[in-house]
């Protein structure tokens, strides 16, 4: 890739990025992103950007220019998590359970907003998760099938002990009295100051 002053770094979302980029990184998902960073940049961010590691897979590839490429992937930090021996619900039987993927036993804080009239927010504990959603208890019953935000603070900070959260939007898709269950469909991390 050539130097172009003003673009030293560039960031995207995985769909977002050139498709030579793309094809760096072919596992990649709609969650995850990429940096193109020159190799004076890189010498500067890269250090930060390979620290989340802790939290979810980042590779780097370095191209033949010096310039390397970075890919985070933010969805996988559940596998992750299960591998680092935090205790994996396994699957009900078939016709027991409508989930697709393995659920990791993971109690954290948790803050959440529903979009739907009135707006509700509120906090409660989450119970488990896996990479398609989070099931949680909450302070009440909450409306199925509306918008919803919750923001989990993550059991692993990064290593300078920076704690982080997890930002998910999405979709409640099942709701009981004090316990929820919504899918993911945007899932983000950042430093909790």
């Amino acid at each position: 890739m050539t130097e172009e002053p003003s673009q030293r770094v560039r960031i995207w979302r995985y769909p977002c990025a050139p498709i030579e980029i793309q094809q760096l990184f072919p596992d990649g998902g709609s969650d995850d992103w990429l940096v193109h960073a020159t190799a004076s940049e890189f010498r500067i961010i890269g250090p930060s950007l390979l620290g989340w590691s802790r939290i979810h897979p980042v590779k780097a590839v370095e191209l033949a220019d010096g310039s390397s490429v970075l890919w985070g992937a933010p969805r996988r930090a559940i596998s992750h998590i299960a591998s680092l021996g935090k205790s994996v619900v396994d699957k009900a039987p078939e016709g027991k359970d409508r989930r697709a993927c393995a659920r990791v036993h993971i109690e954290c804080p948790i803050r959440y907003e529903v979009h739907s009239e009135p707006k509700r927010a509120g906090t409660g504990q989450s119970i488990d998760i896996s990479n398609m959603g989070i099931c949680f208890a909450c302070e009440s019953l909450l409306p199925a099938k509306t918008k919803i935000t919750v923001w989990m603070q993550w059991p692993i900070g990064l290593e300078d002990g920076l704690p982080v959260e997890l930002h998910a939007e999405g979709k409640l898709v099942r709701s009981e009295p004090n316990r929820a269950a919504m899918q993911m469909e945007d899932v983000r991390f950042w430093t909790v100051a």
